[in-house]
């Protein structure tokens, strides 16, 4: 019977490809979360065509916050080759679900530190002139992200954890390489038991990083509002 040490080489591709669908997930899902979540804030004089966008983002954020990511992978993979006769690769398919996943939820993240701005600062940027882009980029970013930063970190742990999901469409990750190996050699305990550790290490990482990120933002922040008192 082989054992666990001669699988080393292939989990540890596994790992890397696992951190990749990850990363790529992260990101998409980050960008689609602060667009939509900038533009589905309630806030004063904001464009009518707000309107609409925030009726759209809430019907995605609904559905998407509903639906079990693996059901998406299901769906992406199988449903629309069938249903439209395209051909998705399996890695296309665990991306797009997750990163549709993770926009719904990392949307209502920015949502709320939007909201969570003092309607004062809004009150004088809107008397000073300022467009509501220039709202957002000048005044709301900050303490828009001072704010949802521990969440949105959350939500990125999440998604590591999900990429375990992609094993169910066959992609061959982290979790579909340790399945091999625990029927390869039966070694069932200590197979699994690396894999936890892995993706402990992993979120551990990501954790470290949401800190950093977080005194960075709440540094900036502060000195911001200094120079804003001696104003």
């Amino acid at each position: 019977m082989t054992s666990v040490i001669d699988y080393t080489e292939l989990f540890l591709t596994a790992v890397v490809y696992t951190i990749a669908l990850s990363v790529m997930s992260i990101i998409g899902g980050t960008l689609v979360g602060v667009v939509f979540g900038f533009l589905s804030a309630r806030r004063l004089e904001a464009p009518h065509w707000f309107r609409a966008a925030r009726v759209f983002i809430d019907i995605y954020v609904r559905i998407f916050r509903s639906v079990p990511p693996l059901v998406l992978m299901f769906l992406l993979y199988f449903g629309v080759s069938a249903a439209m006769n395209l051909s998705i690769s399996m890695t296309a398919a665990v991306v797009l679900a997750l990163t549709l996943f993770v926009g719904a939820y990392q949307s209502e993240n920015i949502r709320a530190g939007v909201e969570s701005v003092p309607r004062g600062q809004a009150e004088a940027s809107a008397a000073l002139g300022l467009g509501i882009f220039s709202r957002m980029r000048y005044v709301e970013a900050r303490p828009t992200f001072a704010v949802a930063l521990p969440s949105m970190v959350g939500q990125w742990v999440v998604t590591i954890k999900d990429t375990s999901l992609a094993s169910g469409i066959g992609v061959v990750e982290a979790t579909t390489i340790a399945l091999t190996v625990r029927q390869a050699t039966g070694e069932t305990w200590l197979v699994f038991l690396v894999l936890g550790v892995t993706y402990f290490l992993i979120n551990r990482g990501v954790a470290l990083l949401g800190s950093v990120l977080e005194k960075r933002i709440s540094r900036s922040t502060s000195r911001a509002q200094s120079r804003a008192a001696l104003v």
